[in-house]
């Protein structure tokens, strides 16, 4: 089962078709940047006892070098499905890194709560879409870029391939 858009294919069958779109395929498009992945997994048993967001954060110190720039990718690991396609590192007139990376990224706030006004980190909001979209293991792929390459290019390469095949984002990216 996809997460991803449905809508309403123009056919004589009148078929309802399900878009979505593979990682592989959407990495293809920028391998020629990248230097490095590493890919590692969330289970909701990292969220079992009351050490769930430290175990999350951990995880990331971990997996994800600090001081890396790049671009990452969320997927279903189930079927592969891209649900979210992120970077950080942004290059300043200078052409110095400003300090944001991926990282710091996979460990920041993903904005306010509407209810509360306090920040939703990123460890909370990551195990709300796994519980509200059923996922049993979301993939988290990171991809290093080879110097000199902007993650906001690679981003928007990946983006905009996705946008060309199906004419939407990816679920969990809410505008580019």
């Amino acid at each position: 089962l996809f997460i991803g858009q449905i809508v309403q294919s123009i056919n004589k069958s009148n078929h309802l078709i399900i878009l979505y779109m593979q990682r592989e395929e959407l990495t293809k498009t920028i391998k020629t940047l990248v230097k490095n992945q590493i890919c590692f997994e969330v289970t909701p048993d990292l969220w079992k006892d009351l050490k769930g967001k430290s175990a999350y954060n951990s995880l990331v110190r971990q997996q994800v070098p600090e001081g890396l720039h790049g671009v990452y990718i969320w997927t279903n690991k189930l079927n592969d499905e891209v649900l979210y396609v992120g970077m950080a590192g942004k290059v300043k007139t200078d052409g110095h890194w400003g300090n944001h990376c991926v990282q710091q990224r996979l460990l920041a706030s993903r904005g306010k709560d509407p209810v509360t006004a306090k920040d939703i980190q990123t460890s909370d909001y990551i195990r709300q879409v796994m519980d509200n979209y059923k996922i049993d293991a979301l993939e988290i792929q990171v991809l290093e870029l080879k110097e000199g390459q902007l993650p906001s290019y690679a981003e928007a390469v990946m983006l905009n391939y996705y946008y060309q095949q199906s004419r939407c984002l990816p679920i969990l990216n809410k505008a580019f």
